[in-house]
């Protein structure tokens, strides 16, 4: 999803308190983009900003400049309902930015905690997208 649309769909993004996890994120499975990783406290969602590869493009009479190739767009790895379960779920993910297929890694620790959407009823307090 566009990153635009993304806040706009629910507008509790727009103004909540929003924690990071890490600029830097790899997966193998998308050589050359970076993810970003994100908590929004109002919705408690997990989120991973995908950011493309990186191009050089030549501008005429002016030389030539990296650019992003296509948009920064936004997927839900999953919820989380408060911050200190998020903290322990995530425990160490210092370790793993930056790593090859880091992204995995965190994935598999939110999922690790898998129950149900925060919003079908059954409020666990880790949830995998």
């Amino acid at each position: 999803m566009d990153v635009s649309r993304f806040y706009e769909v629910d507008p509790r993004r727009q103004h909540s308190t929003e924690v990071a996890f890490g600029e830097g994120w790899l997966l193998d499975a998308d050589p050359g983009a970076t993810y970003t990783v994100r908590w929004i406290q109002d919705t408690h969602e997990i989120y991973a900003l995908r950011h493309p590869p990186l191009v050089l493009v030549t501008i005429p009479d002016d030389g030539s400049a990296w650019t992003e190739d296509g948009p920064i767009s936004v997927t839900v790895l999953g919820w989380a309902t408060t911050r200190h379960v998020l903290d322990e779920a995530l425990a160490g993910w210092e370790e793993h930015v930056c790593q090859p297929n880091g992204l995995d890694w965190l994935s598999d620790r939110i999922e690790e905690g898998a129950r149900q959407h925060p919003q079908s009823g059954d409020q666990d307090d880790l949830n995998h997208g």
